[in-house]
């Protein structure tokens, strides 16, 4: 069986969770849409660049308000509210949000009204939601019943992951982790300045490409 996917926000977890996806055929996961407020030609070019993974492995077209990836169609979406979203109509068994801009039971649940048949938080949420997990650690808690699961935050993934795994780790007295963000994040109009044909809403994802 293959799971339908559909991706959330198109920043820079949205773009890594489809280059990661698109690098891994043998996964039964077919990303079917991606639902993302700029412009398409914007959303092609993202796909395209990465200074951090570097170029896309492959062939990236902006068609008929499509993606095309390899020649898969992924449909792109401009909704702003999650009520005009055809997750239904698409047959989404599953819903990346990669936005940030949702993080609680009540917002997720507006995308399982939408038809969306669960949903994964790229990002830390309320105490509300079915289960918070991090991955080699505690993921087996899900249960099939549940349809709102949080991945974390990626700080909690570094460190958490090391309590669990030390017993494969050379023995030490202390260990250091670092987790990274950007400091410019908020600085739209440096990045608009550097690259002029790059849309405002995604120039803070642009600056991770070219400056990280």
């Amino acid at each position: 069986m293959t799971y339908r996917v559909a991706i959330n926000g198109y920043g820079r977890i949205g773009q890594s969770v489809l280059r990661a996806l698109i690098e891994r055929p043998d996964l039964p996961l077919e990303i079917v849409a991606i639902n993302e407020l700029s412009d398409l030609e914007t959303i092609a070019y993202l796909t395209r660049y990465d200074t951090t993974h570097g170029r896309f492995p492959g062939q990236v077209e902006a068609r008929d308000g499509c993606l095309v990836i390899n020649g898969r169609t992924i449909r792109v979406l401009n909704a702003a509210e999650p009520e005009a979203l055809p997750w239904g109509e698409l047959g989404i068994d599953l819903l990346l949000e990669c936005s940030g801009s949702f993080k609680d039971r009540a917002t997720a649940e507006r995308h399982l009204q939408a038809g969306a048949a669960r949903l994964l938080f790229s990002q830390p949420a309320e105490a509300d939601v079915d289960a918070t997990v991090v991955y080699g650690v505690n993921q087996a808690a899900i249960a099939p019943d549940m349809r709102i699961v949080s991945a974390a935050s990626r700080t909690a993934r570094t460190i958490l992951s090391y309590p669990v795994q030390r017993h494969r780790l050379p023995a030490s007295r202390s260990r250091t982790s670092c987790s990274v963000g950007s400091g410019f994040e908020s600085n739209s109009a440096l990045v608009a300045t550097m690259n002029p044909g790059v849309h405002i809403p995604h120039c803070r994802a642009a600056f991770s490409r070219y400056f990280c």
